[in-house]
Formats: structure tokens, sequence, C-alpha cells
């Protein structure tokens, strides 16, 4: 089976040049971030403060990986580390103000570009599409829920 023949193969295509077209918004005003550090800094203006073990769950990526792109937005100053009260051996992820600068510039420009991703789909379809997707992801990672987004 060729990918665009599934419905889950044309998913992943759309992700895929959305995510290339999200990259190069995202490089046009900063050669040193990419996709998934925008994303580090989303997850942290969601909520500060933030274990790497958590922001990795929420990312649905390894630690190591988390690690590394803490280690990077630290290097260039958008986000701070403190140690975490609750446990000597843990860190605490904290957006810094360059980088709360940066995540709201470009948190209009994302969300532009997944707007218009979806201009040519009838407002009727999109709550339909919201929960097959969302039973898509719950298949694909278990631990991800987007419950722990809501107030």
């Amino acid at each position: 089976m060729k990918a665009f023949e599934s419905i889950a193969g044309l998913s992943w295509i759309f992700a895929h040049f959305l995510q290339n077209n999200i990259q190069a918004d995202i490089t046009e005003k900063y050669k040193e971030l990419n996709v998934e550090r925008v994303l580090l800094m989303m997850e942290l203006d969601w909520e500060d403060g933030l274990r790497p073990s958590v922001i990795a769950k929420r990312m649905g990526r390894s630690k190591g990986t988390i690690t590394s792109l803490i280690k990077h937005c630290f290097t260039h100053g958008f986000v701070a580390m403190t140690p975490d009260p609750t446990n000597k051996n843990a860190k605490l992820i904290f957006l810094t103000q360059k980088g709360k600068k940066i995540h709201d510039e470009m948190a209009h420009v994302i969300t532009d570009r997944l707007h218009e991703s979806i201009s040519g789909i009838p407002e009727e379809h999109h709550e339909i599409i919201k929960n097959a997707l969302l039973s898509c992801i719950a298949t694909q990672n278990t631990m991800w829920s987007l419950e722990e987004y809501k107030d």
C-alpha cells in the first residue's frame, strides 16, 4: 500500500508538509530555532516550571531528546533551569523573557499557518476530524492526553 492510499498515510504526508512549512516560517525569523525547540517553548508557555520528564511525556519524545532541546534553548537564553525543591536530583525548566518574547511572536506565525492548512475544510467537519485525530493519537501514544492541557 502507498501512503496516499490510506487515511493514516495521508495524515502522515499532511503532517510532514505542515511541519516543513512551519520550519521554514521559523527559520526565516530565527536561524537558531527549529520546530522542536518552539514546541518546547510552547509547553513552557502553557505551564512553566516543568521537569524534563513531564516535557518529554507531553511532547512524545525521549528524555535524551528533551535534554538536548533544553541544553540548546538554555545556551541561547530561551529557557532557564533551577533545582526542583521537591527533588534535589531534578531540575525545573522555565521560559525566560527572551524565550517568552520569541514564543509569542512565533505562536502567531504558527497559528496562522495551522488555520491556513485547514482552510479548505468546511467548519461543520472540524469537530468530527478533531475527534478522529484524537482517537488516532491515542493509538500511537497512550501516555499523551488532551486532559493534561485542560484547566
